[in-house]
């Protein structure tokens, strides 16, 4: 597997685990910029940033986060343990939490900048 931390990366909700340990809220019922304990995210959030942590069965995924759906928004994004880890296509990643599904990208170079511009979507 090769090296993720410290990398600019896309990290997108695509699935809900079929007997999650937490709900996911519906887009608007998420309290958005909030802790929301005892709650996944919900489907179709996905942030940029800079991976803190290496993906690895057993630990979380912790994301310095610089945008979220799109918008210029600062702060953090950690999961519930990673439980699997499965390679999509060269440069991808899904990631399989107790909740949740997600896929690991890196954005084409045109997409982003380190200052936490980005467009496009997942």
């Amino acid at each position: 597997m090769s090296e993720w931390k410290g990398k600019y990366v896309r990290f997108a909700k695509v699935g809900v685990q079929e007997n999650p340990v937490a709900p996911t809220p519906l887009w608007e019922d998420y309290e958005h910029g909030e802790r929301n304990p005892g709650s996944s995210i919900p489907l179709s959030y996905w942030v940029e940033g800079v991976l803190i942590t290496e993906p690895q069965e057993g630990m979380a995924i912790v994301i310095d986060r610089r945008v979220r759906n799109g918008e210029k928004i600062y702060g953090v994004l950690q999961t519930s343990l990673v439980s699997a880890i499965i390679p999509v296509g060269n440069d991808s990643l899904r990631i399989e939490t107790k909740n949740s599904v997600y896929i690991l990208s890196r954005p084409p170079a045109q997409e982003y900048s380190m200052s936490g511009e980005s467009s496009g979507t997942p």
